[in-house]
Formats: C-alpha cells, structure tokens, sequence
C-alpha cells in the first residue's frame, strides 16, 4: 500500500513539474509579446521580423530580450526588454510604470506638446515647425 501512495505522489511531482516547464517555452513569450504590440493603434508588425534573442525564467515571471528589424532586412533595427508575468497559465507583458509609458527617461511632456527652446531662440532653417510654437519667416 505504501508503494502505491509512494508511486502516485511521484507522479503527482512529476506531472507538475512538467506543467511548470511547458509554460517556460520562448515561443509562448514571443506570442505574448506579439498580442501585446496587437493592440496598438501605431503597429507595424506584419512589416517587422521579430526575433526573441534571450528568455530568463522566474517561477511566475519571465525577462525577454526581443529585436524587431524591417521583414527580410539583416541590418538595422530595434532592441527592446520587455517584463511578463504568468496569468492563468498564459504568459502576459507587464504595463510599464506610467512615467516610462510617454518618456523612457522617466520623465513626462508638458501639455501642450514639446517645450519651448530657452532664450526664444529659433530652430534651424527648413526646420517644421514645433507644435503650439510660432513659425518663424525664412531669412
């Protein structure tokens, strides 16, 4: 009788663990990844190869290292990082802190658009204009 309650709670680790492995899976991260670019309204993704250069693991959480580069192109590109969190089984990216959201240097934009350039001093020639900033005639 004990082996069998030996055997079943051996198979009992053994099936979760194998349930704990299956969710570290990068194609999984990458799939998270792509459902969250998918909501944006400014997407590009059907121009862009996405390539998920480096997972780490946590027991509920996860880092990914993701490169986005124009579809066929070996050159150029972007790196991002992103955080996800496991939920009901399915992997999910984090929101990022709302000072990172507008500026990655955790600061934020007045309203209002960019700010004025100090001392009134104008932008080079053949610069557009900046928004709620006076155009200035061409010398």
């Amino acid at each position: 009788m004990s082996r069998i309650i030996l055997a079943l709670t051996f198979a009992g680790v053994i099936a979760l663990s194998g349930c704990q492995k299956s969710n570290q899976n990068p194609e999984a991260v990458k799939q998270a990844i792509i459902e969250h670019l998918s909501k944006r309204t400014d997407n590009m993704l059907s121009a862009m190869d996405i390539d998920v250069k480096n997972v780490s693991f946590r027991a509920d959480g996860a880092d990914a290292a993701v490169s986005f580069r124009p579809k066929g192109s070996k050159e150029g590109g972007l790196d991002m990082n992103y955080e996800l969190e496991l939920k009901g089984g399915k992997w999910t990216v984090k929101p990022k802190p709302a000072a990172v959201q507008g500026d990655p240097h955790g600061g934020s934009m007045p309203q209002g658009g960019a700010p004025a350039i100090e001392g009134g001093a104008a932008m080079p020639p053949g610069h557009p204009p900046l928004p709620n900033q006076p155009v200035h005639p061409k010398n």
